[in-house]
């Protein structure tokens, strides 16, 4: 590869020439992933005739244990990608720009590619052909999926390799302050400078992010990137999610964030509703699950107890929050032994929902507050009963304990009415969202 033009301030009978092609590599964290990649570089063609410049978050980390004289590091600041990029860009030599993630392999001839690419005055950059490095079938449907998109549409990836020629990145103004698909705007705007063309040969990337959040989720979330982009809608509040925290490396699994995280939100704001309505200091949760309003509300300074039949019981509580698992039928307690029972979403799960209701009257000394799904009309009452028997299903390994038994709000009314109990208030619970999809109901009872 021919070199660039003699550097000025070179001594005499010293020709310092500047490199064809500035190698620039973000990194954050990954020092592990950017020891493979900078082996792999030292092995290409024409590297005398290109620099490699790793452009590091400020966080600490091993970089410069893992450069060791194979690049030059540079901390610029910032720590998303676009920061990093257009600050190794900066200090670059090169009139050709190759960006290059820190856990990508070009194919062994990538520089004579660019230069060949780049000997059309029309060709202003482009990119490489992508393909995941690790086996599997789902990668390689993710990459021929990948393939179609840029295309249909000559939009590139960061990951496949990203190239420009140094004036035209400067002219175009870098990458855009973006912390999510900066690649995917600069390749748009590069596009419209000039010819940007796809070089079909690979370079290969890692799929750790995939493998790590699961190829086919992880594809889903993309999709919906580009949907909420293609729409012109608001994607930089998604960046958290797809970067992680700054003091993750890339490509590490997403927290778990699944029916578990749902269910331990909705006891949450369970714990609130109730909160208010709550007397006395003895508090037995009929119908706990998992008890995670049990403990929400133990923390209050009550003496709570968590209480439910086998096939539903969860004993997740903290220490020192009593569980009691029983029969359904009746209660190991004595008569009054609390101020204040909770019945949430429970009475449509039993069989025999006034017997337990009599139950909870008789060991309920002041106040019984019941939350319910109720129905308006025979949508709704369908509606429940798939929401329910799914949400359960999951909850349950497979296997729904107990079929559902919902009613009307009249119906409930006319429940309590008939056990002597005394509606001292009534609610629709949550937001506009929560009442379209399970319309929850509190009931407050007095004796």
């Amino acid at each position: 590869m021919p070199r660039g033009p003699a550097l000025p301030g070179a001594r005499a009978g010293e020709v310092l020439t500047a490199p064809r092609v500035s190698i620039v590599i973000p990194v954050r964290n990954d020092a592990v992933a950017l020891a493979r990649t900078l082996d792999w570089l030292a092995g290409l063609r024409d590297m005398d005739g290109a620099e490699v410049i790793v452009s590091a978050a400020a966080e600490p980390d091993a970089t410069e244990s893992v450069v060791a004289g194979l690049a030059r590091v540079l901390r610029p600041g910032g720590s998303t990608r676009a920061d990093l990029m257009n600050g190794g860009a900066a200090a670059a030599r090169g009139a050709v720009l190759f960006f290059l993630h820190a856990d990508s392999f070009p194919p062994p001839d990538a520089l004579a590619l660019i230069e060949a690419t780049l000997a059309d005055p029309r060709a202003v950059g482009g990119a490489f052909e992508h393909l995941f490095d690790e086996p599997g079938w789902s990668l390689r449907a993710v990459t021929l999926i990948n393939r179609l998109r840029y295309r249909l549409t000559r939009n590139w990836y960061g990951d496949q390799g990203i190239f420009v020629r140094a004036a035209v990145f400067r002219e175009l103004g870098g990458y855009r302050a973006m912390r999510l698909l900066e690649d995917l705007d600069f390749s748009r705007r590069l596009k419209r400078r000039g010819r940007s063309v796809l070089v079909r040969v690979p370079l290969r990337t890692s799929g750790r992010r995939f493998l790590a959040r699961g190829p086919w989720r992880t594809l889903a979330f993309c999709v919906w990137l580009l949907a909420l982009d293609t729409l012109r809608l608001d994607t930089e509040r998604y960046a958290e999610r797809w970067r992680g925290p700054a003091d993750w490396a890339p490509g590490s699994a997403w927290p778990r964030v699944g029916l578990e995280s749902l269910l331990r939100r909705y006891a949450a704001r369970e714990a609130e509703d109730v909160r208010p309505f709550v007397v006395g200091r003895r508090l037995l949760d009929l119908g706990a699950g998992e008890g995670w309003v049990t403990a929400a509300l133990a923390r209050d300074g009550a003496w709570a107890c968590a209480a439910d039949v086998g096939p539903f019981a969860r004993v997740t509580v903290p220490a020192g929050v009593p569980y009691v698992v029983y029969d359904g039928g009746r209660q190991p307690f004595r008569d009054a032994a609390f101020d204040t029972t909770l019945l949430l979403l429970t009475l449509h799960h039993c069989e025999k929902p006034e017997a337990v209701l009599d139950e909870a009257l008789r060991v309920t000394r002041a106040r019984l507050i019941v939350t319910e799904s109720v129905y308006r009309n025979r949508l709704d009452r369908f509606w429940l009963d798939l929401l329910d028997g799914r949400v359960n299903r999951l909850r349950h390994g497979g296997r729904m304990p107990t079929p559902g038994a919902f009613r009307s709000p009249d119906e409930w009314r006319a429940l309590f009415e008939s056990r002597g109990l005394r509606i001292v208030a009534t609610a629709w619970l949550g937001g506009r969202l929560e009442r379209l999809i399970h319309h929850p109901m509190l009931y407050v009872l007095g004796r």
